[in-house]
């Protein structure tokens, strides 16, 4: 775990700049100010807190760091801890990828409302498209993999990539078409 140096991007929202840290704090600057109006502090570990994920969804701030998730809205606070590799949103979900290879869907309470386990998969460079999750997985081979947004319909292709620090370089596909996984090496809850 030493070796986590995600970090996002600072986000521009309406005269806002919300700036992440290295700490595990969330700045807010007034653009119209020029000044840090508020600091969200998400996790207080010792080390290791990079905020790794930051966006708005409907007037939900979410913000995350490798081990807690937090969602803040004009009427609520909620937050959870997890072990986070990976999040990616629409409008109306988050989708949380964990180390261990789990797919979490939470709602914007940060209640979890379905979860899949890919076991040893090792997802890399998740995102979501035309109503759809795609994702990287390597390790015995690279594999694209898609299912909608229930977790059902997955297909698998393999793929041959290059992949360096979870970065997609260059790859191609093996064959035209997606795969039926096997569904005897995932657990659904």
């Amino acid at each position: 775990m030493a070796n986590r140096k995600f970090i996002t991007q600072p986000y521009f929202y309406k005269d806002l700049l919300l700036i992440p840290t290295l700490s595990g704090v969330l700045k807010i600057v007034d653009l119209k100010k020029g000044s840090v109006i508020l600091s969200i502090v998400v996790t207080e570990n010792d080390y290791f807190n990079n905020i790794i994920f930051l966006d708005v969804k409907n007037e939900n701030l979410i913000v995350a760091t490798r081990d807690k998730i937090m969602v803040i809205a004009p009427m609520f606070h909620s937050d959870r801890s997890f072990d986070i590799k990976h999040i990616v949103t629409d409008d109306n979900y988050i989708y949380l990828f964990t180390n261990e290879g789990i797919i979490k869907k939470l709602n914007f309470l940060v209640k979890e409302i379905k979860s899949v386990d890919f076991k040893y998969a090792n997802i890399l460079s998740p995102t979501i498209s035309n109503g759809k999750i795609y994702f990287l997985s390597r390790g015995g081979g690279s594999y694209l993999v898609s299912m909608n947004k229930e977790f059902e319909n997955v297909g698998v292709m393999p793929f041959d990539a290059m992949i360096k620090d979870n970065n997609f370089i260059t790859g191609f596909f093996k064959s035209d078409f997606f795969g039926v996984v096997n569904l005897d090496t995932m657990t659904y809850s």
